[in-house]
């Protein structure tokens, strides 16, 4: 029975360090619970649980503006209707925050910037839409690749006559 509680346990060990390297905060947290519910007693296997790494969350690596463009692979412009260019009266920049997976694709989380009463939306979401489809080149940090946290800005220029 001792070493069926020790397989069951080395299982659960090795489930949590893969889910640690992936960051699965959620399931981190189900693999810990399955694991105080198979231990008897915590000084049964403190080998085998000496083997769990310390894991902390480690989230999205902050990057700035240019170090995320120099990753840039593919970009789409927004396209924008007529009507909403023809108010665009000065040079406007259009900020956009995103988040880049870890194997290269964009999340838009807000886009600020523009006001033009009802029409904003449009352009906003013609941004968000555009944006969406870039690809970058995965950031990595100690060999693995991360997510990305950053700003993009859109600058629109204004209409011509």
């Amino acid at each position: 029975m001792r070493a069926e509680y020790r397989r069951s346990l080395s299982m659960l060990v090795d489930l949590w360090n893969a889910e640690c390297a992936k960051d699965d905060i959620a399931s981190m947290e189900r693999t810990r619970k399955q694991i105080n519910a198979l231990l008897p007693e915590p000084s049964f296997a403190e080998d085998i649980l000496a083997k769990m790494k310390m894991c902390t969350h480690t989230g999205c690596v902050q990057m700035s503006t240019p170090q995320a463009l120099e990753r840039l692979k593919t970009r789409v412009d927004p396209e924008f209707p007529a009507f909403v260019v023809s108010q665009i009266t000065t040079q406007t920049t259009v900020r956009v925050k995103a988040t880049i997976s870890d194997k290269g694709d964009v999340t838009v989380k807000e886009v600020s910037g523009v006001r033009l009463g009802g029409d904003s939306a449009l352009l906003n979401n013609a941004v968000k839409a555009a944006i969406e489809q870039w690809k970058f080149t995965p950031a990595l940090l100690a060999g693995e690749a991360r997510c990305v946290d950053t700003e993009i800005p859109i600058v629109l220029n204004k209409a011509r006559n």
